[in-house]
């Protein structure tokens, strides 16, 4: 896989205005998406985009569901902590990229 945090991030941005967690335990949390992400992602299809998340230390599945409009990501709760996914959705710009770069490392 050939992701980086830098294209992660810009996903992050353009998704983030149609995703909320619905559902939240340790290790894993399941996001639904509205449809109007699909045209923040002009024609990329969202399981294609939302599979970089494997790229990084401690993601493990990533699972989206287009008919159901949610995606569910498996993760290491020893190197991504619970509270990411919650800053995934509502840090300021500048600061979501900090904390992305701090917490996800690369595989």
């Amino acid at each position: 896989m050939s992701a980086n945090l830098s294209d992660l991030v810009d996903l992050l941005l353009r998704i983030r205005p149609y995703a909320s967690i619905a559902h939240h335990l340790p290790g894993r949390v399941r996001l639904k998406i509205g449809l109007g992400v699909l045209g923040a992602l002009k024609g990329m299809p969202l399981d294609l985009r939302l599979a970089d998340l494997r790229a990084f230390q401690g993601i493990g599945e990533v699972r989206v569901n287009m008919a159901a409009l949610s995606a569910v990501v498996s993760y290491d709760p020893s190197i991504v902590p619970n509270d990411f996914w919650r800053q995934c959705l509502t840090l300021a710009d500048a600061d979501l990229r900090e904390m992305v770069a701090r917490v996800l490392r690369p595989l």
